[in-house]
């Protein structure tokens, strides 16, 4: 049986879900191809029995790289699927938003699979917080084997089910929450947090942002300085990348602090999430 597994990850939580599947399928004699679709796109999809799609949670939400990849699919011609994410707190209706594409793609769903992964977006760091530090661990690989021994059986008898595999998680719906993720919708960023992003003198003009964002978003202008697009994710890595910490974005804006204090003060007092205390230097992480 061949099986192909798309994810895409950025801080490698979601690629270690992807390869713990894939070791597992493997281990059963099973032909597996795994990609990380912000590198390339695979073609020939019918030539595989069983597709898995994996992704991150942005924002309480599905990732528009993941989104925009999904809604570009072929008809699947009732293809075997499976979905994976990863999240830092809470991922709310993420896999129902993949859920749902897929059906639209005609497919036929066989489970899907939540792990815990480590949350390093840049406003909770900034507060001194890297939540789900050092997930996915051992228990969450473990478990996400356990998922792809299910799918084995599945596909085998042909069975398809609406399980969650993911550990029991409080999953927080509240008004703050959802004004949150009102706030991230692409329209609003692509007319104003887009225009939040700036380069300072520093800037060396070395590239790195523009080789690491994963929509393609950035160009360097005549000057050799980075200019923002459109298509932001908002996922800051490109301040986080820069070698010599010249971005400066809506992360930094004073503005912002009560919404990622908030966040973090609910994630810290729910016991169902790890976090360490940090200090972020110059961008680097650095544990007390």
């Amino acid at each position: 049986m061949k099986c192909l597994i798309l994810y895409f990850s950025q801080t490698n939580s979601t690629r270690k879900v992807a390869e713990a599947i894939g070791e597992e399928l493997a281990a059963h004699e099973w032909y597996l191809k795994l990609k990380n679709i912000k590198d390339e796109k695979v073609d020939h999809l019918e030539e595989y029995d069983l597709i898995g799609f994996g992704s991150p949670v942005y924002y309480f939400r599905l990732p528009f790289i993941v989104e925009d990849y999904l809604k570009s699919l072929p008809d699947l011609n009732n293809k075997a699927v499976f979905s994976f994410i990863s999240y830092g707190s809470y991922y709310f209706n993420v896999p129902f938003q993949i859920r749902k594409i897929l059906k639209e793609k005609n497919t036929v769903n066989l489970g899907f699979y939540a792990a815990r992964g480590e949350d390093k977006y840049l406003g909770y760091l900034k507060e001194g917080v890297l939540l789900s530090e050092s997930r996915p661990n051992k228990d969450d690989i473990s478990q996400a084997k356990e998922f792809t021994r299910y799918l084995i059986e599945s596909f085998q008898q042909n069975t398809a089910s609406e399980n969650n595999y993911s550990y029991k998680s409080k999953n927080k719906k509240n008004l703050i929450y959802n004004i949150e993720s009102l706030l991230t919708k692409r329209w609003l960023i692509d007319k104003i947090y887009t225009r939040l992003f700036f380069s300072k003198k520093s800037c060396t003009g070395c590239g790195k942002c523009v080789k690491e964002c994963p929509q393609n978003n950035i160009i360097l202008n005549s000057k050799k300085r980075p200019q923002w697009g459109k298509s932001c994710e908002l996922c800051f890595n490109c301040e986080m990348i820069c070698p010599v910490q010249a971005i400066y974005s809506s992360a930094d804006m004073k503005i912002f602090d009560p919404v990622f204090k908030y966040n973090v003060r609910q994630a810290i007092n729910d016991n169902e999430i790890n976090y360490t205390e940090i200090d972020y230097k110059k961008g680097e992480i650095i544990k007390k």
